[in-house]
């Protein structure tokens, strides 16, 4: 960048008006005409001259202003680096923020690396408030152990809804009546296999799931009318799986 003008940039020093006058020239004094006195009264004596002394020259002079440039000197509130024009300063810090598609980009390559880009793109998406928003409908399940599935690992290459709750609550729900209604069914289910595994002794996700297929998938069409017959929570249908639990012997 060229350095700014002579005296028009505003950091820029101005040297003010000198205080000194121009050189004066040597002002030399008149000296004085000596005093002669003479004796008339006939005394022999030697007349006698008085002079005053002259006095030194006095000469008076100036400081002549310096004659090197002092237009980059700088005062004691500006800077030795020249100031960057304000459209430039304002064209250069906007320069530093990135634009809302390289926003997208850096934060899809995190969700990637986290989920899977193969995984991600089965999805719809929204972007808002700064961040992607997944969308997801619940596959129409026959099975218990396919809710568990869904749950899990996923279902058809989704995110499971596990990881769609841990990522982004109940936000991926939108507020839809029919998703809130779903999951709330379908959460039965997960919350009696959670159960089972921490109450019975040696059983994990395996074991429960099996217990719920033989015992109770022959009297039921789907997993939804299943999940009906646990509501409401600690009801009589919660009761008769937990007691068949503890009586069944894998």
């Amino acid at each position: 960048m060229p350095p700014p003008k002579l005296y028009d940039s505003p950091n820029s020093y101005v040297p003010p008006t000198s205080i000194f006058s121009p050189s004066a020239p040597i002002v030399t004094p008149t000296p004085s005409i000596p005093t002669i006195t003479i004796n008339f009264s006939g005394s022999q004596s030697a007349p006698t001259q008085q002079m005053e002394p002259v006095s030194s020259p006095t000469i008076s002079y100036t400081q002549a202003s310096s004659s090197f440039n002092q237009s980059y000197l700088p005062s004691s509130q500006s800077s030795l680096t020249p100031p960057v024009p304000q459209d430039q300063a304002r064209q250069f810090s906007q320069s530093l923020v990135p634009d809302e598609a390289s926003v997208r980009a850096q934060k899809w390559g995190l969700m990637a690396a986290k989920y899977d880009d193969a995984r991600l793109r089965k999805h719809v998406w929204d972007f808002v408030d700064n961040e992607f928003l997944p969308h997801y409908n619940f596959r129409p399940l026959a099975r218990i152990a396919e809710v568990w599935t869904e749950w899990t690992v996923g279902i058809d290459g989704y995110m499971s809804v596990r990881e769609l709750d841990e990522g982004w609550g109940a936000r991926w729900r939108r507020n839809v009546g029919a998703k809130k209604t779903e999951y709330g069914r379908r959460k039965k289910i997960i919350d009696l296999v959670l159960w089972l595994v921490a109450n019975k002794p040696r059983w994990d996700a395996d074991l429960a799931l099996r217990f719920l297929t033989d015992q109770f998938q022959p009297h039921f069409k789907s997993a939804r009318s299943f999940s009906d017959y646990l509501t409401p929570d600690n009801g009589p249908g919660y009761t008769e799986v937990r007691n068949a639990a503890f009586a069944h012997r894998p």
